[in-house]
């Protein structure tokens, strides 16, 4: 099965991307590539590469001018004898989402990508896997959309369970750190929905028959993917939603433990209130005021001693300490 599978890609290392150019030359001069083979995939993605396929495929203006430009966001394209398909897999890379940009041309037997840096080898395995009889460019192309939608349910878990231990985290130490954390989970779920919609737009396409170049048979996988993508836009959803309660939380708390810092501050300011009266009182220098007695400095130490353990007897029985 594999033999059937050409891959056109050059060596590591020095020298390695000019000679993978002169190998895709090769391939359409001599007719090898346009012939006998199902599948070429080119794992070093560059502009000369594009322009090679660009003069020698039939292509229409705006496949050209997709190739050229090299657009981010999913899209499928039909025009003369390829259908342009754009896909982005996703990664997680230094908190921040990763793209691995995707270009399927896919003709009625053929079917060429390009990509930067090696695909997953599970893309392979699953190609391999099909019976003989059964392998065609439209179901090596609607594999490998499948296994690009597939790679959105890892990140979004991961996400769920780092939700989850910072909600617990942040009722017990609401910190700043956390703080951070849930801005930069919104952002990788913002990134990941502007991604989602589009692609669901290109599956709607492949699945509901709209390109003729698409074999009807695989329109089943297209179907499936399209299903699956729109259980992972709901998904996102329902995340963006989750942190953002996990975000009013925090801040709740917060704000409540800044309620309590500031109703203990209180109850320290009322208690001095009546302390600093009476010393204020007493210690005003007036012959008329009879403060000059013995017995009134002990009736006033007597009373800046059982006041305060008055008052904070009566606030211990309301429940505010």
């Amino acid at each position: 099965m594999w033999q059937e599978i050409c891959q056109a890609r050059g060596p590591s290392g020095t020298g390695g991307h000019s000679r993978q150019y002169s190998r895709i030359k090769i391939l359409f001069e001599k007719g090898e590539g346009v012939t006998d083979k199902i599948w070429h995939d080119i794992s070093e993605d560059s502009l000369e590469v594009r322009q090679s396929l660009i003069e020698k495929l039939n292509l229409s203006e705006l496949q050209r001018r997709i190739l050229i430009e090299n657009r981010w966001l999913p899209q499928a394209v039909e025009g003369g004898d390829w259908l342009l398909i754009k896909a982005e897999i996703p990664s997680i890379e230094r908190r921040n989402v990763h793209w691995q940009g995707l270009t399927i041309l896919l003709s009625k037997n053929k079917v060429i990508t390009l990509h930067r840096d090696e695909l997953d080898s599970e893309v392979a395995e699953r190609i391999e896997a099909y019976r003989p009889g059964a392998l065609s460019s439209s179901l090596i192309a609607a594999t490998m959309i499948q296994f690009t939608v597939e790679q959105y349910m890892p990140i979004l878990n991961s996400i769920d369970d780092v939700t989850d231990q910072l909600e617990d985290t942040m009722i017990r130490d609401p910190g700043k750190h956390q703080l951070q954390q849930l801005f930069v989970y919104k952002r990788q779920l913002a990134d990941l929905r502007k991604v989602i919609l589009p692609l669901m737009n290109m599956l709607n396409g492949l699945s509901n028959g709209r390109y003729s170049i698409f074999d009807e048979k695989c329109a089943i996988y297209a179907r499936d993917s399209y299903d699956y993508a729109w259980r992972v836009h709901e998904l996102i959803d329902t995340m963006r939603d989750l942190l953002t309660s996990a975000l009013d939380m925090y801040l709740s708390v917060v704000s409540n433990r800044m309620n309590d810092v500031m109703k203990r501050l209180t109850i320290v300011t009322t208690i001095f209130m009546p302390m600093s009266f009476l010393t204020g009182l007493a210690g005003m220098n007036f012959s008329q005021l009879p403060f000059h007695s013995d017995v009134m400095f002990w009736i006033t130490m007597a009373l800046l001693v059982v006041l305060p353990i008055l008052m904070l007897v009566y606030f211990i029985r309301s429940k505010w300490l």
